[in-house]
């Protein structure tokens, strides 16, 4: 796992995106809209989609 960066559009310690709602964690937030959360983390990438390849292998294998 990789420690998150602190982000001012992130909540502190956290890599989840500050959103409307208030849901603070990641499986909270991939439940309530699967689709914005994943475009969200593809986007955190900036154009580089590798490191998330990288993270969905490692947590499926």
């Amino acid at each position: 796992m990789y420690e998150a960066i602190e982000d001012p559009y992130c909540y502190a310690g956290t890599i989840v995106l500050k959103n409307i709602p208030g849901l603070r964690g990641p499986a909270t937030l991939e439940q309530f809209d699967p689709k914005a959360f994943l475009a969200a983390m593809v986007a955190s990438f900036q154009g580089d989609e590798q490191p998330l390849v990288d993270q969905i292998r490692g947590l499926i294998t």
